[in-house]
């Protein structure tokens, strides 16, 4: 076990990290690793994420979000930067009160975006996720799965660059996170780069 951060990215070279942009963090792609290599990628994974967010600032380097340097901007730009970046969440937070069309075209009411672009994308990408027919069903009406979709569902609805999911099947059962996983290979496949961190499958 190494005792600190230092010590924990001396194991690990840039040149190691997956190069396809589906960045995965999980145990059987990783399974030929030691544990002290589990541990880098685990802290390199968390905090790329939270630097991509700005929740921290780094030390030295650069980021890049979209071909733009975002390593340091005022607080009052980060909403406008987190709106090229997707985010999925283990426990869903969606709206309970809202239907599942209600709650993907939200992402985009709170952006601006005009009614008729609204109802021309939101079906576009409920059929993406495989919701059509549970378009007007409410939270308490869907299973866990349905849920991550509609999450992973409004993440991409304004199409952004970057989807990071954080355990996106953590809740889920083994088929349901197969599922799962099959969508988000689709939108990778359709040019989204995607974050994922999971220890699932």
């Amino acid at each position: 076990m190494y005792n600190s951060k230092k010590e924990l990215l001396k194991i690990a070279d840039a040149n190691d990290l997956p190069r396809n942009p589906f960045v995965l963090r999980r145990r059987p792609i990783l399974k030929h690793l030691t544990q002290d290599h589990l541990l880098c990628y685990i802290y390199i994974i968390s905090n790329l994420t939270r630097l991509i967010l700005k929740e921290i600032e780094p030390k030295s380097g650069k980021i890049y979000l979209n071909g733009k340097d975002i390593t340091y901007v005022s607080d009052r730009k980060v909403p406008y930067i987190r709106r090229y970046i997707g985010t999925v969440f283990q426990d869903f937070r969606i709206l309970e009160k809202k239907t599942v069309y209600e709650n993907v075209a939200f992402a985009l009411e709170i952006l601006g975006v005009r009614g008729k672009e609204i109802r021309r994308r939101v079906p576009i990408i409920l059929s993406l996720v495989g919701l059509t027919e549970k378009a007007k069903s409410f939270p308490h009406e869907l299973s866990g799965g349905e849920k991550q979709r509609v999450a992973i569902a409004r993440a991409i609805i304004n199409e952004p660059p970057v989807l990071i999911a954080d355990e996106p099947t953590g809740n889920l059962d083994l088929e349901t996170s197969f599922g799962i996983m099959q969508v988000l290979e689709d939108i990778n496949n359709r040019g989204t780069t995607i974050l994922m961190a999971t220890h699932a499958m």
